[in-house]
């Protein structure tokens, strides 16, 4: 990582998670019930933050939750 920024994430999250897209253009942050998306390229990436996923209630085997974390 040679540009070094801080990303101020607020999450209620038990657990965490981090992954950066295959182009190195996108950071994908997971917590308990969400994914969101962060633009590396934008001027503003804090500012670019996108949900792209919310924990919906599936459960298979019933009472086991399919968290994102």
């Amino acid at each position: 990582m040679y540009n070094p920024r801080v990303i101020n994430y607020n999450d209620t999250a038990y657990f965490a998670g981090a992954a950066i897209s295959e182009n190195s253009r996108f950071l994908y942050i997971s917590s308990y019930r969400y994914i969101y998306q962060y633009d590396l390229e934008a001027e503003d990436t804090e500012g670019s933050k996108v949900l792209v996923a919310e924990y919906d209630g599936f459960e298979s085997p019933a009472n086991f939750g399919t968290r994102f974390f």
